[in-house]
């Protein structure tokens, strides 16, 4: 995964030329009260270190991450690698992984099959570890 997401290099989702998708959700509290602000800060900072983990021990030293901003449903950040030109476009929501990526993750597998249009390639749909 490491030479494979080092040679697609700079990517973004759908826009533009891509390279490497990293998909992770945020997890979520279906059944408790409505998270205030400051509770909903420290729940993204621990999917940020999440993903921050996961792109460490499977790709390289993240060297830099970024906000790009978001939707009503899902954040965007990116993940510099130390030392590299990759940098891996990250993609957070509220709800399950398989709620919210796996379909997205499978059409975007079917779009890159067809060879007609350059896809992201998504290298890693889970949940969070806070569920």
């Amino acid at each position: 995964e490491r030479e494979m997401c080092g040679a697609l290099g700079c990517l973004s989702l759908l826009l533009a030329p891509v390279g490497s998708v990293f998909l992770l959700r945020r997890p979520e509290n279906p059944r408790g009260p409505l998270l205030r602000p400051r509770d909903r800060r420290a729940m993204v900072m621990k999917i940020d270190d999440d993903v921050e983990r996961w792109i460490n021990q499977n790709i390289g030293q993240v060297s830099e991450k970024s906000a790009l901003g978001g939707s009503g449903w899902a954040s965007f950040h990116r993940f510099a690698v130390e030392g590299s030109e990759v940098q891996c476009f990250v993609k957070t929501a509220s709800r399950t992984s398989n709620e919210m990526f796996l379909g997205e993750a499978l059409g975007l597998q079917a779009m890159a099959a067809s060879r007609t249009v350059r896809i992201p390639e998504v290298i890693h749909v889970a949940n969070g570890s806070m569920g």
